[in-house]
């Protein structure tokens, strides 16, 4: 949980400065030399708690971290903790309508 509160507190003060995010890449380097699979992501669009703010600098957010993002909060948590997001729930499916 003390992850998390990092993560969102990197990213209000992100937002506060107006410095961007760097870039993700699909593939990271190690020392060897040899590529590294990227650890997988979170998809934020089926958890409970994420949400379109409708603010074009920060179009994301995460309603139990409570942060918005230019980026998808679960790649925002990987990249400042280091660990994919532990408070994914997925949605309710939706009935199929008669």
């Amino acid at each position: 949980m003390d992850a998390i509160l990092r993560v969102a507190e990197a990213a209000t003060r992100r937002r506060e400065k107006g410095t961007g995010h760097r870039v993700e890449r699909d593939r990271e380097q190690t020392p060897e030399g040899a590529p590294k699979e990227r650890s997988p992501q979170i998809d934020c669009r089926a958890c409970r708690h994420f949400y379109i703010t409708h603010e074009p600098a920060f179009p994301y957010g995460c309603r139990v971290v409570g942060f918005k993002s230019r980026l998808m909060p679960s790649t925002e948590v990987y990249m400042n903790s280091g660990i994919a997001c532990q408070l994914f729930q997925e949605k309710a499916k939706r009935r199929p309508s008669p």
